[in-house]
């Protein structure tokens, strides 16, 4: 985060606190032009406005909550879209966006089935390829021996998860 952003948060948190006490700040800022050629009558105006009293600009706390959650966000996709060409590819790949409510929000899950469910997206399953992927063993096969041992081919392909599969499906589309 920007030393300016900060400071410029800083300063709205401290004016929120005061709003609530039923004092009022308003805040403006206005860039100067040091050292850019032709700029001198901006600057002695951005002089001027800056020796007023006042000034009339008042913003909704909704809006401000707003802009700074929405810079949030952006600046978490920015970090998430940079970090993930190096690690935890697989997880962007099926989501390829932050966001602030996590995947089984009102799901009325446990504590063990959210576990399984993020070592499934994440790839960090208890199997072959992942102890591969950190170099803890040789090769990522699966048991069965056609292909590396991942989520989506222990739950789609793997012949030895035939029969559950078909139990599976029979139970979620029972008429």
């Amino acid at each position: 985060i920007y030393p300016i952003l900060r400071e410029v948060l800083y300063y709205l948190r401290q004016s929120i606190k005061l709003k609530n006490f039923g004092r009022q700040i308003q805040l403006g800022w206005i860039r100067g032009h040091d050292g850019i050629e032709g700029n001198e009558k901006a600057d002695m105006l951005a002089k001027e406005a800056g020796e007023l009293d006042s000034t009339s600009l008042k913003v909704p706390i909704g809006d401000l909550k707003f802009k700074i959650k929405e810079y949030g966000l952006s600046l978490w996709q920015k970090n998430y879209e940079h970090d993930s060409r190096t690690k935890g590819k697989e997880y962007r790949r099926s989501n390829p966006r932050v966001t602030l409510s996590s995947w089984f929000f009102k799901q009325n899950l446990d504590r063990q089935r959210i576990a399984i469910g993020n070592r499934i997206r994440s790839g960090h399953l208890l199997n072959n390829n992942y102890p591969f992927k950190i170099r803890a063993r040789q090769d990522p096969l699966c048991e069965c021996g056609l292909e590396p041992d991942t989520a989506d081919h222990l739950l789609w392909r793997c012949n030895k998860y035939n029969k559950s599969r078909e139990e599976l499906f029979k139970n979620l589309y029972k008429e």
